[in-house]
């Protein structure tokens, strides 16, 4: 299970940030009870159903960002507003966003990269690929490949298969020698 830590800490930026505005302002517009309310779920939803917590606040802080749902009562936004354009963009959801997406990038790029496969099959594709991609290099550049590179745990088993298969073969050759 993933660490919170970061979500946790824009969680409690939120509720103070509710609490400062509810001290300094009392009126909360519909946005505010809707954001109220996100949070409140969010908060709730990291202690019964983490695995959702992160998915939940990005919604939210995505949701807040163009003001369709507010967590102050005090406008922190910048943008362009004339007669024909009124683009808002609250200062505050953003950098929260951008940091919630930057600490959770893996999971993100899990979203769009997942091809429908098990691990397992996954794992053999990626094995596969690597196999592949080191055929052609000698019995020593795999030995160095796999003493000084940093390799994925894929990579490392293709490696240490390809040098298998080509020990074997030649013990082979050598036995057909003979």
């Amino acid at each position: 299970m993933p660490k919170f830590k970061t979500e946790t800490i824009i969680l409690i930026i939120l509720w103070i940030n509710v609490a400062f505005s509810l001290a300094v302002n009392p009126y909360v517009s519909p946005q505010f009870k809707i954001g109220m309310a996100g949070l409140t779920i969010a908060t709730l939803c990291f202690w019964k159903l983490p695995k959702y917590g992160s998915h939940f606040l990005m919604l939210l802080l995505l949701f807040s960002l163009f003001e369709h749902i507010t967590f102050s009562t005090i406008n922190f936004h910048t943008g362009i507003k004339s007669s024909n354009i009124d683009l808002q963009i609250n200062i505050l959801s953003l950098i929260l966003l951008l940091i919630l997406v930057y600490k959770r990038r893996e999971m993100i790029r899990k979203w769009y990269y997942h091809t429908g496969k098990n691990e397992k099959e996954e794992s053999d594709a990626k094995l596969m690929f690597f196999k592949k991609g080191f055929q052609n290099l000698s019995e020593r550049e795999l030995e160095m490949k796999l003493e000084n590179e940093i390799l994925t745990d894929e990579a490392k088993t293709a490696v240490t298969e390809l040098l298998e298969e080509r020990r074997m073969n030649s013990t082979q050759h050598s036995n057909n020698i003979n």
